[in-house]
């Protein structure tokens, strides 16, 4: 009998400590693919079974990656190159990632995750902690004076928070001077680099 308990006991460990219900860091012993990162509000809920949103706050592992594609953002303000930063969505403390990050500042968004999920640009936007609407990205918003472009794969969108991003996909926002018109759409990123 002490066996069979042991068992749970160990078992309802590593689910919990998966799915992030606990508010302490528990170690990867056996799995890979330990949650670290915690959130003692979040229901118990697999990750089959999480929203993409649920789940870009679920830090988690290369060895738990089971999707995984790539998209790339341009962002343009007033004619001018904004930067995406490296790292968005990593802890390099805890050495894990959000399903939704980047590795570098070269505008590629990394989707890596334990499920197969629509993630959206909106996710992204999120876990940079950064606004993102048809009348704004970043701080930027539209007004008298400015306007607001997006596109993907070089059709214009309406709803970027909802645009699911998609293997290889170009992704470019124009911030710009209503009196200058919206930059020009951008070559399509060179994947063979990648």
């Amino acid at each position: 009998m002490s066996k069979n308990i042991a068992s749970i006991i160990i078992s309802s460990t590593l689910i919990f400590s998966f799915l992030g219900c606990s508010s302490e860091k528990t170690p990867n012993t056996s799995t890979g693919n330990t949650t670290i990162e915690k959130n003692t509000t979040q229901q118990q809920k697999s990750p089959a079974d999480m929203t993409s949103r649920e789940l870009v706050d679920v830090c988690t592992t290369d060895m738990a990656t089971q999707f995984h594609i790539h998209s790339h953002l341009t962002i343009m303000a007033d004619k001018k190159t904004i930067v995406i930063p490296k790292n968005v969505g990593i802890d390099l403390q805890k050495n894990c990632m959000s399903s939704v990050h980047t590795h570098d500042a070269n505008g590629i968004i990394h989707i890596e995750a334990p499920v197969q999920k629509d993630f959206t640009l909106g996710d992204f936007f999120y876990k940079w902690n950064m606004p993102l609407s048809r009348t704004q990205v970043l701080t930027l918003k539209t007004d008298d004076t400015h306007g607001l472009k997006i596109y993907a794969d070089g059709k214009e969108i309406t709803d970027p928070e909802n645009l699911v991003m998609t293997d290889h996909q170009d992704i470019f926002i124009s911030y710009y001077a209503l009196k200058d018109g919206p930059d020009p759409l951008p070559a399509p990123f060179d994947w063979s680099e990648e």
